[in-house]
């Protein structure tokens, strides 16, 4: 009850990526017949967990961190032979 009407509304489009800072509770609702959603905890140095600390946009040797993230993550579900036709599908 504490939370009722208390958020924020995302649309996210193909190819786009939603960064929530850990520990923040949150709810998807799909609104394609095809999706793929991701969700793990990712730390870095304690500093996602100040959401005020995090810099945006990511310097790219953050961006470079979070996609091989996103690749092991895909590595480990998958099988690392399905990681390619994964992404490009």
């Amino acid at each position: 009850r504490a939370l009722a009407d208390r958020g924020e509304e995302a649309l996210v489009e193909p190819g786009d990526i939603l960064f929530m800072p850990m520990s923040w509770f949150h709810h998807v609702h799909s609104v394609g017949p095809e999706n793929v959603s991701l969700n793990w905890w990712f730390c870095d140095s304690g500093v996602l967990f100040e959401p005020g600390k995090v810099k945006w946009p990511l310097a790219p040797a953050s961006v470079v961190e979070l996609s091989r993230h996103i690749e092991y993550f895909a590595a480990e579900q998958l099988g690392p032979t399905n990681v390619a036709p994964f992404v490009e599908w």
